[in-house]
């Protein structure tokens, strides 16, 4: 088959849903013949949400993982040796006994100072969490969201917290956000920005010191690389994961996943051994007490039944809440789709599994099938290299789209 070197042709395309990272593509069937040429496509880069206000200077730390000491290891003492025979093997046989005991009681010691410690670091966390109350709009009467967040950023002008989105109808806005702290005090808050796709947003409350004195202990969850993170790690699982604002879940790390496809992005996956009522969303937190993912934030409706708890890596979402932060309007194209392997015969690119409907890419005739091979004059060898990409556009920028296109 040829390729044509012309307008895109209007296709029908998926209808637009509200996505988010867990519908993602695994796996997609190639099976279509590309030719030599390629069509080029001008078009506006739309911004993902509303116009940005004043920049403030919030930012986001990633702090690195800390080395963790290992427990000291415990040696039985030995018994002196002796040179009648018998009295050799019972010394030794009560050596034996005494190191096994030793042994016993030290891994009974370790789980104990384990949980301690487990107790302990949650307990601190939850002065960084929150309840947020959220009234919004929505058809004839007000809705009230109640949920969770957590600090993750104080500045001289406010504290900044991490919580799950709001969806409204077009035009509408938040009305009142109230936010109560660790020790009950309440104050009023405001909405700051969000990302649709992840499903987070940032609210805020105004820094006074006086604030400050009635909540000393709220200091923001540091947040640590979770690229670091491996199967069997133990994690917290805070913020509502039992449907109540305020449980815990504790549980090992069962699956990490790199590289899941997302909307004009990849996130990193992690998914816990541990299940979460329909409804659960919150925060993940390493042996430390660091911030290392989100889950449930998306606002989708889960299965009825408990699902293990699965969430986004910390590192697929700092520079976002950073933008957010600062009121930065995010780029946005309006593609899912994935790398072309390098061992196949179809051209080196981004493969476009899905379009968003009305988006920049929608509109300019970006059609699923179609296999983005450069921006501008940048290769796009990897859906990575797109996310980059994206993350350096500023929006309402004019890029030039190169793609190749079946029959």
């Amino acid at each position: 088959m040829s390729m044509q070197d012309n307008p895109f042709i209007k296709e029908t395309i998926e209808e637009k849903k509200e996505p988010y990272y867990r519908k993602l593509l695994k796996t997609i069937g190639l099976g279509l013949g590309f030719g030599a040429a390629a069509a080029l496509v001008f078009f506006l880069v739309r911004p993902l949400i509303g116009a940005g206000g004043k920049e403030k200077a919030d930012t986001v730390v990633i702090l690195q993982e800390a080395t963790t000491e290992s427990e000291p290891e415990t040696q039985a003492s030995r018994e002196p040796e002796t040179t009648e025979a018998r009295d050799g093997k019972e010394s030794a046989a009560s050596t034996d006994a005494a190191a096994t005991t030793e042994a016993q009681l030290t891994e009974e010691e370790i789980l104990r100072r384990s949980s301690r410690a487990l107790t302990d670091m949650v307990d601190r966390a939850e002065k960084s969490m929150v309840m947020l109350n959220v009234v919004y709009p929505a058809q004839d009467e007000e809705q009230v969201l109640i949920t969770s967040g957590c600090l993750f950023a104080v500045t001289g002008t406010e504290y900044c917290f991490l919580a799950e989105r709001v969806t409204l109808e077009e035009g509408w806005g938040i009305s009142e956000v109230l936010i109560t702290f660790y020790n009950g005090v309440t104050v009023e808050g405001s909405f700051k920005g969000e990302d649709i796709y992840s499903g987070f947003a940032v609210y805020t409350v105004p820094y006074t010191a006086e604030l400050e004195e009635r909540v000393p202990a709220a200091v923001p969850l540091e947040m640590a690389t979770s690229k670091s993170i491996s199967e069997g790690e133990l994690i917290a699982a805070v913020g509502s994961p039992g449907g109540k604002v305020g449980s815990v879940a504790i549980g090992h790390v069962s699956y990490v996943e790199d590289n899941v496809a997302s909307v004009d992005r990849v996130f990193q996956e992690i998914t816990l051994d541990v299940a979460s009522v329909s409804g659960g969303k919150g925060f993940l937190l390493n042996g430390r007490g660091q911030l290392v993912g989100v889950f449930g934030l998306n606002g989708e409706t889960q299965e009825e039944e408990p699902q293990m708890i699965t969430g986004v890596g910390i590192s697929s979402l700092t520079s976002l809440i950073e933008k957010v932060s600062n009121q930065q309007t995010l780029s946005f194209l309006g593609i899912v789709g994935e790398g072309v392997p390098a061992d196949t015969d179809l051209p080196r690119g981004v493969f476009v599994s899905r379009c968003i409907q009305d988006s920049p890419a929608y509109e300019a005739g970006i059609q699923s099938g179609d296999i983005i091979t450069r921006i501008n004059n940048t290769p796009m060898l990897t859906y990575s290299d797109f996310q980059m990409l994206m993350e350096d556009m500023s929006p309402g920028s004019r890029v030039l789209i190169t793609v190749a296109r079946s029959g």
